[in-house]
């Protein structure tokens, strides 16, 4: 918090203290904007939050109020206030606006389509207003009635509308979030590359703004876009940064988001030290809240670490998932549906509960984002595969082969393990070739080796080899010297790891690199 607000802050507290309430309001009110400017809203509302309701006697006060009450999580404040205002009596239309655009923010996780349409209420009441924070506020709340309905494009559009707007009145802070926001939804579309464009153009702009410490926040949607484009390295940098400004900054609401990425990454890498850390932090800062997301991201995270180290999982976890989980990837907020497959599969789950999670997955598929569908799809694949019903894996595995091609990241297809490599092989080889060719990723548990592509030529020395033709007879079918064979042969063995004929040829074999 700035010096500046600090400063009104501690006015306001004293003239409350002394029950001084009209003093303290006016002191408060003195300059609205300085409100939008101030990240810490949690503070703005426990400096006015004692003085009775009945010294607010103007609407946009009790308004302003009510917003605060909202962001703070006060909702038997907010409650009496959206009951005992009546719109009738407000003369202005962008503080009527403000009023039903705050009831759609407080129907935000019950009634979807309700809160949709009082947020366009007021949005038609201010599109021909001025461009004041409050007609940003408004605009923001109806970017995210959209994103709860997973209308992604929407979302974006009015986040960055209401961006720009803030901006212009200088509120920084709640146009980092705006922008932060849009790229978030863009990602939710899949569109990775142009999060990375969006995010690292605001970052550039802002490296020497004296607000530089918000726009860090944009390295939330950034890390995660990386790490759909199997770029983990890049993404932890971000993310961490990203964390460590949501921390500075205080904003409890960002948080599951971030932790749910850092851990995939961690998982990736196979870092259960650091996974570990990550799930006890998260419990012991949030664990008590009962904030839906992140108590859901918590549990799928409980659910993971315990699968990644082979212990049994305490059976309440995934009563609540059940009941929860597919509760919300309604909503686009398919994390529980990944873990619970993922639990079914290691053989700690509900096989039972498998239907359940099919149906869910395809009513819901169209709306969640592209690299979660994907997980999904590669979870049923592996199941099916491993119950040896190879053309429903198999099915499955197209379809998230298909997502990740509609979003042009073919090359990045997969950033863990696939176990079930010699199945599709069976079916496709060219398929299995392209991608062991392209993601580093890719380990096989059979065989345990990172496989680097190979190039025609020496495809075409396995396979004569596998012929029983010696270096001699390779060089004369080929028609290239017996030098060149051996010099290809090196780089076999080098991109197979291996370090005789006999062991290239397992291998090849069990990819399907060559036939048998």
């Amino acid at each position: 918090m700035e010096q500046e607000h600090l400063n009104l802050i501690q006015k306001v507290i004293k003239h409350v203290e002394n029950a001084q309430f009209e003093e303290g309001l006016t002191c408060f009110f003195s300059n609205a904007k300085w409100m939008y400017k101030e990240p810490n809203l949690a503070k703005l509302y426990h400096a006015i939050k004692e003085i009775p309701l009945k010294y607010y006697r103007y609407s946009e006060q009790r308004l302003i109020l009510g917003w605060l009450a909202f962001a703070s999580g006060d909702n038997s404040v907010l409650k009496r206030l959206l009951i005992s205002e009546d719109l009738n009596t407000v003369q202005d239309k962008t503080t009527c606006a403000g009023w039903y655009a705050l009831k759609s923010m407080a129907l935000f996780s019950t009634d979807y389509e309700k809160g949709l349409s009082l947020s366009k209420k007021a949005i038609n009441l201010v599109d021909n207003k001025a461009d004041t924070p409050m007609k940003a506020n408004i605009y923001m709340s109806h970017a995210r009635q959209y994103a709860s309905l997973c209308l992604f494009q929407e979302a974006a559009s009015y986040f960055k509308k209401a961006a720009r707007i803030f901006e212009l009145n200088e509120c920084v802070f709640l146009a980092v979030s705006c922008y932060t926001n849009e790229a978030l939804n863009i990602h939710a579309t899949g569109n990775f590359h142009e999060v990375v464009r969006i995010c690292g153009y605001h970052l550039r702009m802002s490296s020497s703004s004296r607000q530089g410490h918000y726009w860090e926040l944009m390295k939330l949607p950034l890390g995660m876009a990386y790490y759909c484009l199997n770029k983990t390295g890049l993404s932890l940098l971000n993310l961490k940064s990203a964390k460590k400004a949501i921390d500075a900054l205080e904003l409890p609401h960002m948080h599951g988001l971030v932790e749910y990425y850092l851990f995939n990454c961690f998982m990736t890498e196979k870092d259960f030290e650091k996974m570990g850390l990550l799930v006890e932090e998260l419990e012991r800062r949030f664990g008590y809240l009962e904030h839906m997301m992140i108590h859901l991201v918590l549990l799928c995270m409980k659910v993971d670490y315990a699968l990644s180290l082979n212990k049994e999982i305490q059976r309440e976890w995934i009563d609540e998932l059940e009941l929860k989980g597919l509760e919300m990837a309604k909503y686009g907020h398919p994390f529980a549906v990944e873990s619970l497959l993922r639990a079914i599969r290691m053989g700690r789950g509900n096989p039972l509960y498998l239907d359940k999670l099919k149906k869910s997955y395809t009513d819901n598929k169209e709306k969640i984002n592209k690299e979660q569908s994907q997980a999904i799809a590669m979870e049923f694949a592996s199941i099916y595969f491993s119950k040896k019903l190879i053309g429903e894996g198999f099915r499955y595995f197209k379809e998230a082969y298909k997502w990740y091609q509609s979003c042009g990241l073919e090359i990045g297809f997969f950033n863990r393990e696939i176990d079930f490599l010699s199945y599709i092989g069976d079916i496709d080889n060219r398929l299995v070739k392209k991608i062991l060719k392209y993601n580093k990723y890719i380990i096989s548990k059979q065989n345990n080796f990172n496989y680097e592509h190979l190039t025609t030529r020496e495809e075409e020395i396995l396979t004569e080899m596998s012929r029983g033709k010696t270096n001699r007879e390779i060089a004369e079918v080929l028609f290239i010297s017996q030098g060149t064979v051996k010099w290809h042969l090196a780089n076999i063995y080098k991109k197979l790891n291996v370090t005789h004929r006999v062991e290239a040829l397992n291998k090849a074999k069990e990819y399907k690199i060559i036939n048998q």
